[in-house]
C-alpha cells in the first residue's frame, strides 16, 4: 500500500509540475501581451500629443485666416468707396462737359 500510494503520489506530483510548467508559460504570454500593450499604449500617447500639437496649429491657422479675412473686408469696403467716389467724379465731370457743350 505504501508503494502504491508513493506511486500514487509520484503522480499527482508530475500532473502539478506540467500544471505549474503550463501556468509559468500562460504567464511569460501575460507578461509579453503586457509590453506589447505597454508600447501601443506609449504610440497612441504620442500620435494624440501629434494631434494636439495640429488641433493648436489648426486653430492659430483659423485665427491668422479670420485675421487677414477681416483685413480683405476692410480694403474690399475702401475699394468699394473709391469706386463710388470715381463714379460720383465721373458723373461730375459728365455735367461740367455737358454744360461747356451748351456753351
Amino acid at each position: 500500500e505504501a508503494e502504491e500510494a508513493k506511486a500514487h503520489l509520484k503522480v499527482q506530483l508530475e500532473e502539478a509540475e506540467r500544471l505549474n510548467a503550463r501556468l509559468k508559460d500562460q504567464v511569460k504570454e501575460a507578461e509579453a501581451a503586457k509590453a506589447h500593450m505597454k508600447i501601443q499604449l506609449e504610440e497612441a500617447d504620442r500620435v494624440c500629443a501629434q494631434l494636439k500639437d495640429q488641433v493648436i496649429e489648426a486653430q492659430q491657422a483659423n485665427v491668422q485666416l479670420k485675421v487677414q479675412l477681416e483685413e480683405a473686408e476692410r480694403l474690399n469696403a475702401r475699394l468699394k468707396d473709391q469706386v463710388k467716389e470715381a463714379e460720383a467724379a465721373k458723373a461730375h465731370m459728365k455735367i461740367q462737359l455737358e454744360e461747356a457743350d451748351r456753351v
